[in-house]
């Protein structure tokens, strides 16, 4: 009689639970084979799971306890997660602390990079994870000695000559600059300049035309074969160094007002001809450094008219840099760091 009861409560049973198991059993298939496929262990079918727990309550079909599960699940939850920050911390050889990584890495080339602001941007750069470009013209020793300092620091750095008076060296610096770094350029910044008054008697043409190659026509000359580069390569960003005297006249300066005024306007058309591989920016500097000869009155006379004087220095346009390089979605913009100097 007990045989046929326990029958009895089967069959119904079944057929209580068939329409339920229909669709359930696939399901359960399915939900095995991603588990298998993700490298996860795979579930036991759930009739497995009953008769073990009749067999022997708190233990699985291989015998071992609930709470030796908890355990074994804690401790390969605690392996994968150590492993995951491994992995996130050492995907890249070479790899800098996650906090010196706020913009993408590659090659950065800086003009007028050995010396004061130019230096202090290339510097940053190689904290941030570039592999540093030094552009210099003459000054070899200084180029250098910036690039030395950052691979003590342990980036990627090297210093290379350029002539912006020269496209034939500024084709070839390209390919000097990826060669020797071994990577992409990623990052062009045009901070060399030649800062001279324009006479208004006596001004040479060849003299005038050696301060616009310099300032406008060289930058342009090599934002164009950077760009050539960064198109259909991951892109890019370039950043050009203007001046606060480029959007307003300075006194005896026309020649260097205009080219800087030009240097504006390449910005905003590259911007746009670039986008969206490439972004086009630029920094409008104030009253930030005294002449390299010494303070003269001219240099104090400015600082005299700008609301944040005090915190003129070189910092300030590597953190604009800085900003540039962290901001997708600015181009064809003009920055202005100033201190305040164009709100006078």
């Amino acid at each position: 009689m007990g045989s046929v009861w326990r029958g009895f409560r089967v069959a119904v049973g079944l057929v209580v639970s068939l329409p339920f198991l229909v669709p359930l059993v696939p399901m359960w298939w399915l939900y095995r084979v991603f588990e298998r496929r993700a490298g996860r262990e795979v579930p036991p079918w759930p009739w497995m799971a009953w008769r073990a727990g009749r067999r022997g309550r708190g233990r699985d079909v291989t015998g071992r306890t609930l709470e030796s599960l908890l355990e074994a699940d804690l401790s390969q939850w605690e392996r994968s997660e150590h492993a995951g920050v491994a992995r996130e911390e050492q995907a890249t050889p070479g790899a800098v602390p996650r906090d010196r990584q706020p913009g993408p890495r590659g090659v950065a080339l800086v003009t007028g990079g050995g010396r004061r602001v130019g230096a202090a941007i290339c510097r940053d750069l190689g904290r941030l994870g570039y592999a540093v470009a030094v552009g210099y013209h003459r000054d070899r020793a200084s180029a250098e000695a910036v690039a030395s300092g950052i691979v003590a620091d342990g980036g990627v750095a090297g210093a290379f000559p350029l002539d912006l008076n020269d496209p034939a060296t500024l084709d070839g610096v390209l390919d000097a600059v990826e060669s020797g770094l071994g990577g992409r350029l990623a990052l062009l910044v045009n901070g060399a300049a030649r800062f001279e008054p324009t006479p208004l008697e006596g001004a040479g043409w060849e003299a005038m035309g050696a301060l616009l190659r310099v300032n406008l026509q060289g930058p342009l000359w090599l934002s164009l074969g950077a760009a050539g580069r960064m198109r259909g390569r991951g892109g890019g960003l370039i950043v050009q160094i203007a001046d606060l005297w480029g959007e307003r006249p300075l006194a005896g300066y026309a020649l260097y007002g205009a080219s800087k005024a030009g240097l504006l306007m390449v910005t905003r058309v590259l911007a746009r001809d670039l986008a969206p591989e490439v972004r086009v920016n630029a920094i409008a500097p104030g009253a930030l450094l005294p002449p390299e000869t010494g303070a003269d009155e001219g240099y104090r006379r400015l600082l005299a008219r700008t609301p944040l004087a005090g915190l003129a220095g070189p910092e300030a346009v590597v953190k604009a840099v800085r900003y540039l390089v962290t901001a997708d979605y600015v181009t064809g913009e003009v920055l202005h760091v100033d201190g305040g100097r164009g709100l006078v």
